[in-house]
């Protein structure tokens, strides 16, 4: 038993399994109040009816708050989207896992945008959209919008430092055979606010070395090489990439003492690795089977969420019961203690090929000569098809904060070729030294950012 309730001991316990957690949208895990009422409609982007248009142009944030149902609505369907994607991978990757639900979710809704017929039905069902089109484009520049917010507030704080905040950004590199259609055109510009680039696809050394050189610098140099030469095929005409970098440091009095614990892996053995300890108020759910503590990160809008089994082998029937209501059950469970905490060091970086997984989730048509992205454009006259979908995350733990960081890649081809302030009395301990899962979330919208497990501290 990892986690108990106990009087005021400062005594370590061992044992223990944790899934971490960093969420950042809308409304799964909500452990803080969130200001403000839900925004009016846009009167600016007019809703999907069947037509080609999704937007007449992008709202000024200044002018325009940010709707704050549509932000949860987007949180929740990207939470169920998260565990829907982790159960696939930990199906298929062995050892330790890092993803970004919230980059895959960005990157697809860009090919939604202009996808249509039962390709466009086969990617809202997979990815648990249930908001309409301009909806979701709203929703997704909203959450951005709140990013920005949150990094500028940080910024003010802090004066010149530019070390936290939440950074997301888009880019759309289109080779010089496509011809957009006008209105997708202008909401991956205007909605999903890509930065568009014209390259020649015919020299794949020249379109590797850009798009990486852009990913890198946008995610601080987290992810360097999300793309390899061999992933651009002779068809490959387009490439939609979403990356998403994520630093904060733990609250301003919060200090971690550094020792070197033990951590049990799956089959008992342990391994020494440095371990984070310290003692403060911080919200705990303790459950027969699993025990959750959320730790807030600078400023309390976001949290690293460990979820920690029970049992040192509980860790395989944890993943078979995540959900997106589990998340949000595991929100609502949540109370202030003043909690004893131990937990490991990590570094760990993961580059995906997840068409395989979003197959599997039902995404079939976009990926064949079947799909309909004919809200897109064509190249030569050819119509287009979804030939690969790259991810590259990176999450760090450590004595300073948390950070992490991803990149999703969309290729596209073209059919012409091959296919709490106050001391609460409720005392605990939560020592995370075996096999756990992790999320980054957001407090306020409660949208995982980030997700992943940790079989062995010491691999990458």
């Amino acid at each position: 038993m990892g986690t108990q309730e106990k009087t005021p001991d400062r005594g370590w316990l061992s044992g223990i399994a944790v899934i971490i957690t960093i969420t950042i949208a809308a409304a799964t895990v909500m452990v803080f109040n969130a200001p403000g009422n839900p925004a009016q409609a846009d009167p600016t982007i007019e809703l999907e009816s069947g037509a080609d248009q999704l937007s007449a142009q992008h709202r000024e944030a200044a002018k325009i708050e940010p709707s704050e149902q549509q932000m949860q609505r987007l949180a929740a369907d990207n939470n169920a989207f998260a565990c829907d994607m982790y159960a696939e991978l930990a199906s298929k990757e062995e050892g330790n896992l890092t993803y970004s639900p919230f980059s895959i979710s960005f990157a697809l809704a860009m090919v939604n945008a202009g996808a249509r017929g039962n390709t466009k039905a086969e990617i809202k069902d997979a990815m648990h959209f249930t908001l309409d089109d301009a909806a979701l484009v709203r929703a997704f520049g909203d959450q951005c919008y709140r990013f920005d917010q949150l990094t500028e507030k940080l910024r003010r704080q802090a004066g010149d430092d530019a070390a936290n905040g939440i950074f997301a950004a888009n880019s759309a590199w289109i080779d010089h055979s496509v011809d957009l259609v006008p209105a997708y055109e202008q909401v991956i510009t205007d909605g999903f606010k890509a930065l568009v680039r014209t390259i020649d696809f015919q020299d794949p050394p020249a379109v590797v070395k850009a798009i990486n050189g852009w990913t890198a610098e946008q995610t601080r140099d987290k992810i360097p090489e999300v793309l390899g030469l061999a992933d651009i095929k002779p068809t490959t005409v387009m490439a939609l990439v979403s990356c998403l970098t994520f630093d904060l440091s733990w609250q301003e009095n919060w200090h971690y003492l550094v020792e070197d614990g033990p951590f049990l892996l799956i089959t008992g053995q342990p391994v020494e690795v440095p371990m984070l300890k310290t003692t403060w108020v911080a919200p705990l759910a303790i459950t027969d089977t699993y025990s959750a503590l959320n730790i807030p990160l600078r400023d309390r809008d976001m949290s690293l969420v460990l979820i920690l089994p029970n049992e040192l082998d509980g860790l395989a029937e944890l993943e078979s019961q995540l959900s997106g209501e589990l998340i949000a059950a595991i929100g609502a469970e949540l109370v202030p203690a003043e909690v004893t905490m131990t937990f490991p060091k990590f570094k760990l970086d993961d580059r995906i090929k997840v068409k395989p997984m979003l197959q599997a989730l039902g995404i079939n048509d976009a990926f064949t000569m079947a799909a309909d992205l004919s809200g897109i454009g064509t190249a030569g006259g050819d119509e287009l098809y979804v030939d690969e979908v790259i991810h590259g995350a990176d999450t760090e733990v450590n004595e300073k904060g948390v950070g992490a960081a991803a990149a999703t890649v969309v290729l596209i081809g073209r059919k012409g070729g091959p296919v709490y302030d106050e001391m609460p009395e409720r005392q605990a301990e939560f020592t995370a030294d075996h096999p756990f899962l992790f999320l980054i979330q957001d407090n306020v919208t409660g949208a995982v950012l980030f997700m992943g497990r940790v079989l062995d501290p010491t691999q990458g």
